[in-house]
């Protein structure tokens, strides 16, 4: 399919049915929530705590959640956007059995599973199906687009098990026109940067952590009261400015403000959080960045003072 949004929306309409409800944590993607509310199905938002500036999915909320709403599907995201993320083994294998024993349909979106800092590991939701008995009611939406920045080729797949899926998901995208092929491009896009960019990711993705270490110091040094969550992946930071709410400063003030320090930003409404939080794109030049980073800081001083 063209994007990853796209197989999510084809999914969601393929194997539930309106009024339907889904489970998605937050904060979250927007499109996640927003493309299956489009198609008339309802979206369950269950917060995850964040403790020690890492996020975590509290099991008994999800579980309960499933239970009282009667979850048809889970929109997994992982590694998970916009807090950086990546689940681990032991956190997959409980999401996966909760979803098991109360017969919940799993959607994962790893479209930044290419994504992970040197320093922690990635573990494909398929394994974990596998291994708990629920591969049947899987479906894995991915894309080589935001590793390898081909969006322009617009190439996405979906991988599934289960012969009954492949043919519900097929009928709905014809019944959709979304197509049946990729561009000779994106098929050639796809093999080539899958078959050879394994140096190149694993030496941005040690440039992007810089990066990341970059900001985090910045913002200690000079901004303490800005909080970083710890991040394990992605080319995305999710910075904590709540500090700012007690100032009695709004998101309008916020946008304002950053917008005259030239700094265009994507906040945390746009993500289902309540709280004054920034999502921060680093996956560019140090140079670049440090000029962001530094017109960043001025905008959020200058609401301090």
């Amino acid at each position: 399919m063209n994007n990853v949004v796209q197989v999510i929306s084809t999914v969601v309409r393929a194997l539930t049915a309106e009024e339907d409800n889904i489970l998605v944590l937050t904060p979250s993607y927007g499109p996640l929530i927003n493309t299956p509310t489009a198609a008339k199905r309802h979206v369950i938002k269950v917060p995850m705590t964040c403790e020690s500036k890492r996020y975590q999915v509290d099991m008994a909320s999800f579980e309960q959640a499933i239970i009282e709403h009667d979850i048809k599907i889970f929109i997994l995201c992982n590694p998970q956007n916009p807090t950086g993320r990546v689940w681990t083994h032991a956190e997959l294998t409980e999401l996966f059995k909760i979803c098991q024993r109360h017969q919940v349909k799993v959607l994962a979106d790893e479209i930044h599973s290419d994504l992970i800092y040197p320093d922690q590991t990635f573990v494909p939701a398929m394994q974990v199906a596998r291994e708990v008995g629920w591969e049947q009611q899987l479906v894995v939406a991915n894309a080589p687009t935001k590793t390898f920045n081909l969006a322009g080729l617009q190439a996405a797949y979906y991988i599934v098990e289960n012969p009954e899926f492949i043919e519900l998901i097929e009928q709905e995208r014809a019944y959709a026109s979304t197509g049946n092929l990729l561009g000779v491009f994106a098929y050639l896009g796809i093999e080539t940067s899958y078959s050879y960019g394994e140096d190149y990711v694993d030496t941005m993705m040690s440039y992007i952590q810089d990066n990341y270490r970059y900001v985090e110091a910045e913002l200690a040094r000079e901004l303490p009261e800005a909080k970083i969550v710890e991040a394990e992946a992605t080319y995305l930071i999710w910075v904590d400015i709540s500090y700012l709410a007690e100032k009695g400063i709004t998101m309008n003030n916020l946008k304002s403000s950053l917008a005259k320090h030239g700094v265009a930003i994507s906040t945390g409404e746009d993500f289902y959080e309540d709280q004054l939080f920034l999502r921060v794109n680093i996956g560019c030049p140090k140079a670049t960045l440090t000029e962001g980073v530094a017109r960043l800081i001025s905008g959020l001083k200058n609401l301090s003072e």
